[in-house]
C-alpha cells in the first residue's frame, strides 16, 4: 500500500509500507556480565538474548521472555531508538554468560511469535530436543543453545539440519546456533553430549516475525 508523504515544501512522495518477508543476520555480541547491543544494529531490528547462568531471575527490563528457567533464559526485543550501541545488564544472578543475536527484517515488524521453548538441565546426557518449525509461516529463526558453567560445551553431530552459524562465548561456557528460514521452515533436532557431573543446560526454540 502506498501512502503520500507531505513534505514541508508542499511536495509529496510515495512510500511503501510492506510486511516482513525475510530476515538477515546482522551481528552478535557476547559477555559475561553487562552486554552491549552491537552498534551496527538498527531501529526495527530483532535482537535475541540467550543467557546461561548458575542462577538467574531471567528478567531483562524492556525485553520479552521466551524462556525463563533460572539456568537458561531467552528474551527478545524489536529495537527502538537508543538501543543500538547501548549496554544492558540482562538478568541478575551468578555465573552469567550471554550471547545476543541481531537480525534485520526487510520491512517493518508488526508482530512476533515464538514456540514453546524446550529446556533441560541435567548432570547427565540431555535428551535431544525436537524444534517443530515445519509448516510455520516464514520468516523464522530456529535457535539452539548449550551452557555449562566453567566448562567447554558444544553441539554434537545429532544436531540437524546444520545451523547457519554458531557463536561461542570467549570461555566456551555458552554456545548458540541459529538457522534463518525465509521460506519453508524445517524441523530441527538440537543435541549435545554429556559434559560431566555438574549441571549443564540445553535449550532451543524458534522465533518468527511478520
Amino acid at each position: 500500500m502506498s501512502t503520500p508523504l507531505i513534505l514541508a515544501s508542499g511536495y509529496s512522495r510515495q512510500f511503501s509500507v510492506a510486511g516482513v518477508t525475510s530476515l538477515s543476520f546482522v551481528n552478535s555480541a557476547e559477555a559475561g556480565g553487562a552486554i552491549t547491543i552491537p552498534a551496527d544494529a538498527a531501529v526495527g531490528d530483532l535482537a535475541v538474548l540467550l543467557e546461561g547462568a548458575s542462577s538467574s531471575n531471567g528478567i531483562v527490563t524492556g525485553w520479552t521472555p521466551m524462556l525463563s528457567n533460572g539456568i537458561a533464559n531467552a528474551n527478545y526485543k524489536v529495537l527502538v531508538s537508543g538501543d543500538p550501541g547501548d549496554t544492558i545488564n540482562g538478568s541478575s544472578g551468578s555465573g552469567q554468560d550471554k550471547i545476543m543475536l541481531v537480525f534485520r527484517p526487510n520491512g517493518v515488524i508488526s508482530s512476533v511469535a515464538f514456540s514453546t521453548w524446550l529446556f533441560e538441565a541435567t548432570s547427565g546426557n540431555p535428551t535431544p530436543q525436537a524444534v517443530s518449525a515445519s509448516g510455520q509461516p516464514a520468516p523464522l529463526v530456529v535457535i539452539g543453545a548449550v551452557y555449562k558453567a566453567n566448562s567447554t560445551v558444544s553441539f554434537n553431530a545429532g544436531t540437524t539440519p546444520a545451523f547457519d552459524a554458531q557463536i561461542a562465548r570467549s570461555d566456551n561456557d555458552l554456545v548458540v546456533g541459529y538457522k534463518i528460514y525465509n521460506s519453508a521452515p524445517a524441523n530441527h533436532t538440537v543435541d549435545c553430549d554429556d559434559f560431566g557431573s555438574f549441571t549443564h543446560a540445553l535449550f532451543s526454540g524458534y522465533i518468527r516475525v511478520s
